[in-house]
């Protein structure tokens, strides 16, 4: 299955340009498929946050409602197939937003993933991801009908499980670099080895609850992010998006190892560290906002005091690197002993 990727692509909006030119012609022979105005774009399986306008947190809303109805599509699914039968999926996309909607929707279905392959599908020459820091591969999973869980199994807590995680996914890092998956794609190709085992543990809890600075820092969000709808402000919710951290952990530790020494990574403060590892996944000077944000919690680094301002701005959705002669014009360049960045 190729299921719709989250925000992506608009399909219904993009359909309306044929739709009006059909019902013109087609529509002559088939009248009763062209009787609305326009195509159907409410039960649309994507994140729409046209959809929500007005409402507060439009886009976390429109990830729910892409979340709901992809569950309900792998419900059918699963209720169509056998309980020894395999669904593959394929899916690429940089937010872990989109990942932790796909993978919520596949474990409410009662699906546990088994397996992950990232496979390189698109020309690093195409024009429509040229120097956009685009991923290059896309994530198939390999899902089975999870077993129905007995009462002695209990819930898996997420301290207990954070570690194991972690360790499956250094198992795979190596093999997947050698394997020619380089830059933002070595983060999500870990995404799969991650969600492997957080799929097979669910129900997960936490032993102790989030701390609260994590929780007070999403209170005070302007917008609210789909992790917040799910959490429901309880302080021992895990979710996918927890495994996604953590994935994206481990790649940030074991790729510092592969860019330094072990002296010199021993002095690199979070803001250096983030350059270094923004250069080494996105390899271009313009990437996504949220993605940035991402890698500047896993160096412990406040993005918009930190960076934004110093090495980067902000431009709408993305986040757009400073090269030297601007942070010069900028009054940002430091020192020239290096005792200021």
């Amino acid at each position: 299955m190729d299921p719709p990727y989250y925000d992506n692509v608009m399909y219904a909006e993009l359909s309306d340009f044929f739709y009006v030119w059909l019902k013109r012609t087609a529509g002559l022979l088939y009248p009763e498929l062209f009787m609305a105005p326009l195509t159907d774009k409410e039960n649309e399986a994507v994140a729409n946050p046209a959809l929500h306008k007005g409402k507060k947190g439009a886009k976390a809303l429109s990830g729910l409602d892409y979340q709901q109805k992809m569950a309900e599509i792998f419900a059918e699914c699963r209720r169509v197939l056998k309980d020894d039968v395999v669904m593959t999926l394929m899916f690429t996309h940089k937010a872990t937003g989109a990942w932790d909607a796909l993978t919520k929707g596949l474990i409410d279905a009662g699906f546990m993933i088994t397996a992950s392959w990232p496979i390189n599908t698109e020309s690093e020459g195409s024009l429509h991801i040229k120097d956009k820091a685009a991923a290059n591969s896309t994530i198939f999973l390999v899902c089975r009908p999870r077993p129905a869980q007995k009462p002695e199994d209990g819930v898996q807590y997420w301290e207990d499980l954070e570690p194991r995680l972690a360790a499956a996914v250094r198992e795979r890092i190596a093999d997947f670099q050698e394997g020619g998956i380089r830059g933002v794609d070595l983060y999500l190709s870990c995404y799969g080895p991650a969600l492997e085992k957080f799929s097979n543990h669910w129900p997960i809890k936490r032993g102790q609850p989030k701390p609260i600075e994590e929780r007070t820092k999403k209170r005070g969000r302007a917008q609210l992010s789909l992790e917040d709808l799910l959490a429901n402000d309880d302080p021992y919710a895990v979710s996918p998006e927890d495994a996604l951290d953590a994935a994206r952990r481990e790649v940030k530790a074991w790729r510092m190892e592969k860019l330094t020494s072990g002296s010199r990574r021993a002095q690199l403060d979070p803001l250096t560290e983030w350059f270094v590892l923004a250069w080494d996944a996105f390899q271009a000077p313009q990437f996504p906002y949220d993605e940035a944000l991402r890698l500047a919690r896993v160096v412990g680094l406040d993005l918009d005091k930190g960076v934004v301002g110093v090495l980067a701005e902000k431009k709408a959705s993305d986040l757009i690197l400073w090269d030297s002669s601007t942070r010069a014009a900028k009054g940002k360049l430091g020192a020239p002993d290096g005792t200021k960045s």
